[in-house]
């Protein structure tokens, strides 16, 4: 599939988006201040939110990833 920049249109605003992450981490930041946090996304669609989210927040953080495929009544877990 092709998809020519004219067929694109705007959703959300990166304004929104990053108002949002800031709310999350914000959130994240208040809640488990001090403890240890990880953040487990899920590959690949995820990367982009993940690593946002993770230069958002104050408090230190790791980062693991899974990912996961689906094929005929079968799922598979990586």
């Amino acid at each position: 599939m092709i998809v020519k920049k004219a067929d694109l249109r705007l959703v959300v605003s990166k304004a929104d988006i990053d108002a949002k992450i800031a709310a999350i981490s914000s959130e994240i930041d208040q809640k488990y201040h001090g403890e240890p946090i990880a953040i487990v996304m899920i590959m690949k669609g995820s990367i982009c939110f993940a690593a946002d989210l993770l230069r958002s927040l104050e408090s230190d953080a790791t980062l693991d990833y899974i990912s996961c495929s689906s094929y005929a009544k079968k799922c598979s877990w990586n």
